[in-house]
C-alpha cells in the first residue's frame, strides 16, 4: 500500500473518530441529513480536518454538475468526511466526490462506523475503516456501488474523460 495513502487513510480514521467523541458529525447533523468536514494538508505538514457548514455532498452532488468545493474550503483537501443521519451507505451521486479527486468518508449513525469510498483502478470501491457492516448493508452495497459505477462510466464516455 501507498505510504500516503496509508497515512492519509489513518488520518481520516483519527479525525472521523474524533469527531465522534467530541461534537459528533453524526448527532450535529441530526437536523439537516450530513454535517460534512474536509480533511486538508496544513503548512505544517499534518492532515487537519475542519467542518464546513457550507459543504452538503448530497445536494451538491444531486445536480448534473460535477462536484466542487464550496470557496471557502482550505487548499490541500485531500478527503472529505461526512456524518450521515440516514446510513453509513454511500449516497446516490456520493461517486462524484471521488470522480473529482477526493477520499470520501462516511461516517454511520451509531456504533462509531466509518467507511470509504474510493476510486482505485477506475472502480468505485467502498471499504470499512471502522466497524462493519450488517448482512443487509453489504447487499444493498453492491446495488449502489453497480448503479454508482455505471452512472459513472457513461458520464465518463460522454464527456471523454475521467
Amino acid at each position: 500500500m501507498n505510504f500516503s495513502i496509508h497515512s492519509l487513510t489513518l488520518a481520516i480514521v483519527l479525525l472521523a473518530q474524533s469527531a465522534l467523541a467530541s461534537e459528533s458529525l453524526v448527532e450535529r447533523s441530526a437536523a439537516s441529513t450530513e454535517r460534512c468536514s474536509v480533511v486538508y494538508l496544513a503548512d505544517s505538514g499534518a492532515s487537519t480536518s475542519v467542518v464546513l457548514a457550507s459543504l452538503l455532498v448530497i445536494p451538491q452532488t444531486s445536480t448534473d454538475q460535477p462536484f466542487k468545493l464550496p470557496a471557502d474550503a482550505p487548499a490541500n483537501v485531500q478527503a472529505v468526511t461526512c456524518g450521515r443521519s440516514a446510513s453509513l451507505l454511500p449516497a446516490k451521486n456520493d461517486y462524484k466526490v471521488v470522480v473529482a479527486g477526493y477520499l470520501l468518508s462516511i461516517v454511520a449513525p451509531h456504533g462509531g462506523r466509518v467507511g470509504l469510498l474510493e476510486l482505485v483502478n477506475g472502480r468505485l470501491q467502498f471499504r470499512m475503516l471502522s466497524g462493519e457492516m450488517t448482512e443487509s448493508e453489504t447487499s444493498e452495497l453492491q446495488v449502489i456501488l453497480n448503479d454508482s459505477q455505471t452512472a459513472m462510466d457513461s458520464k465518463t464516455s460522454s464527456s471523454g474523460k475521467l
